[in-house]
This record gives structure tokens, sequence and C-alpha cells, in this order.
């Protein structure tokens, strides 16, 4: 759930996750030269505006390393713990 919560990105009022396929979508608009004022759909359907495509796709990124770094982290710690309480206490 907390790994989930860290893929909610949010610009120009909208709410995006994270996903592998917007990551790509994404890059794949800029390989095709649109760098900026390309619209999007959001998580609830709703069209944005994204001025700045190549900032866009470089925080989404970002924040999908950070989540993911994050994510493994926590994982590799339960995975040593062996009793109840040492999980508990993560």
């Amino acid at each position: 759930e907390e790994f989930e919560q860290q893929l909610i990105y949010y610009i120009n009022g909208s709410t995006f996750k994270i996903t592998t396929e917007l990551i790509s979508y994404v890059n794949t608009v800029i390989e095709l030269g649109r760098p900026s004022e390309v619209v999007f759909i959001d998580t609830n359907g709703i069209p944005v505006l994204i001025d700045n495509v190549t900032k866009f796709y470089s925080d989404i990124i970002a924040q999908y390393t950070k989540a993911t770094q994050t994510y493994f982290e926590k994982y590799a710690d339960i995975r040593v713990k062996r009793k109840i309480r040492d999980i508990v206490e993560l």
C-alpha cells in the first residue's frame, strides 16, 4: 500500500498513477518529437495538457525510481527478519 501511494504523481491539478506503461508512453511521445504541449489522460480519465513533457518524464522516472528503491529496501529488511516481533517493528 505504501509503495502504491508513492507512485501517485500530481501535476496541474490532476493525478497520475506512475506505471511502466505511462513511462513508456511518455518516452515514446518524446522520441516522436513532441516535447511540449501534449494532452495526456490522467488516472481519473480527465485530459490534461502537459506543457513540458520532458520535465514530466524526468519527474515520473525519478519518483518511480525512488519508490521502487524504497520498496526493495523494505522488502529486503523483511526477508532477513526471522521473528514476527522483528517484522512488526519495521
